[in-house]
């Protein structure tokens, strides 16, 4: 039976689908579908529905890595790895061979992509940016702020998973550094092939490959305002329909029914001010990282 070896942990809103869809063209790299199975992290919020739930089941799990062949890595890409406090522990002992690639961008603008992608999945109530990272999980329910989504069974809120240094290292003594490769969102859309030929050489291939790295853009808008509603406030919903499908059907028919309600296309872009008022409370943060991850961070504070 064939088992992982390469995890992309995250972090989210920070390059994880570019990079699934640009390695999974490797001849030599299986990458699982779906892309974020969230096996791991016992710890994490991911129960919230019935779809990451069915993959704690460890026969579901490595079923999805059944059609690998003769791949050399085989892998998976569950963003919420990296902050988990878990998972990094329950990876090694399920493989202590494995390589971790971890994808990280400047935290504002991840906390401000991640804001933007939660309106989007109905999981955030709050519209301004600004006040939704503000209110944590707590502060939301001493002030009565609906919980829906992953607040409900535990996401604690946007700065928490932003402190990314303290998540790498968590990493680093697990596997040690050199079965830890980190990469820039800011490398991947400088120069992508060469982003992606550096993992190569971390998994031990060839780093030359013939690929479509043309951008990947995940980033949506909604299209029918009604239907997104419907699927994003009627928690129910999701489970009515599921009750009704089997398995190998009812991803893909919530897949369809998102891709109508919502199009692809460019969201609204953080204020400069408030970018650099953040920017300024998290020094500390990116510092440290800058300390962790061994690269000048200082263009971050700029």
């Amino acid at each position: 039976m064939t088992i992982p070896n390469t995890f992309i942990v995250g972090a989210p809103r920070s390059g994880t689908t570019a990079l699934h869809h640009y390695l999974s063209q490797h001849p030599d790299i299986f990458m699982s579908d779906p892309k974020e199975p969230h096996h791991f992290g016992l710890d994490l919020w991911t129960d919230y529905t019935e779809f990451f739930r069915r993959f704690r089941d460890m026969d579901l799990y490595l079923s999805l890595f059944a059609d690998a062949g003769d791949a050399k890595a085989v892998g998976e890409a569950s963003v919420w790895y990296l902050f988990s406090s878990s998972a990094a522990r329950e990876i090694y002992e399920f493989n202590p061979d494995a390589r971790i690639i971890v994808t990280l961008r400047h935290p504002v603008d991840y906390m401000h992509s991640l804001h933007q992608h939660m309106r989007i999945s109905g999981e955030e109530p709050l519209e301004d940016f600004v006040d939704a990272i503000d209110h944590d999980r707590q502060d939301r329910i001493d002030k009565g702020i609906e919980l829906v989504g992953r607040y409900r069974t535990g996401f604690p809120g946007y700065r928490p998973t932003a402190r990314f240094a303290e998540q790498i290292e968590r990493y680093h003594q697990v596997f040690g550094r050199d079965r830890v490769h980190i990469v820039l969102l800011d490398d991947i859309k400088t120069d992508t092939p060469a982003a992606c030929g550096h993992i190569c050489s971390f998994l031990g291939l060839d780093p030359n490959y013939e690929a479509d790295f043309s951008p990947v853009n995940e980033s949506r808008t909604v299209k029918r305002r009604w239907l997104h509603t419907a699927m994003t406030r009627d928690w129910q919903l999701k489970h009515k329909i599921g009750a009704l499908l089997p398995d190998a059907i009812k991803v893909r028919v919530w897949r369809r029914m998102h891709n109508v309600a919502t199009s692809r296309g460019k969201r609204g872009k953080l204020d400069p001010e408030v970018r650099r008022r953040l920017t300024v409370e998290c020094t500390d943060e990116i510092r440290a990282l800058g300390d962790v991850i061994e690269r000048d961070l200082d263009h971050w504070l700029a």
